[in-house]
């Protein structure tokens, strides 16, 4: 089943392409050139596995309950996320309470769509497959970390001088 979709705008966001096949997730975030493998496996229980390369990349473990929770990193350097659905709506929290981004999505038809993140420091969500609506967070939730990222990387660069 194929998934696929945007997050960000035109000049600054990664599209998502990936197909489901119960359970594996296979894909890429962002561009052939610019842009992280897709290696996930999604269970019942969670989602785990890998987005990116060894060096460029980042393990994934949500693990699934009435609240979705987990992280995109390791110990040291990473992400919280942390959700619930709730109906069509789905809320929660990418990051800590202090530094972190809320997540405002709704999911019809398999199709999720909303923001993550404020008015100004956010992103918005527009993804749609044939796949668990938790998945579909999740794979959003990873490209807004990995713009995030490269947001942050570019604004250092910018400062170096």
């Amino acid at each position: 089943m194929e998934i696929h979709g945007r997050v960000g705008g035109t000049s600054m966001g990664y599209d998502i392409q990936a197909t489901f096949s119960n359970p594996e997730v296979r894909g890429r975030i962002g561009g052939r050139k610019l842009g992280y493998d897709i290696r996930l496996d999604a269970f019942d229980f969670a989602t785990e596995g890998r987005i990116g390369g060894t060096l460029d990349g980042f393990d994934v473990l949500i693990k699934a309950g009435e609240i979705h929770q987990g992280r995109f990193g390791g110990d040291f350097a990473g992400m919280d996320l942390k959700f619930k659905e709730d109906g069509q709506n789905i809320t929660g929290r990418l990051g800590g309470p202090v530094i972190g981004y809320d997540l405002n999505l709704t999911c019809q038809a398999g199709q999720l769509t909303g923001r993550i993140g404020g008015k100004h420091d956010g992103k918005d969500v527009a993804l749609e497959g044939n796949a668990p609506v938790a998945l579909l967070v999740v794979l959003a939730s990873a490209a807004f970390y990995l713009l995030h990222q490269a947001e942050a990387g570019s604004a250092s660069a910018a400062g170096a001088g």
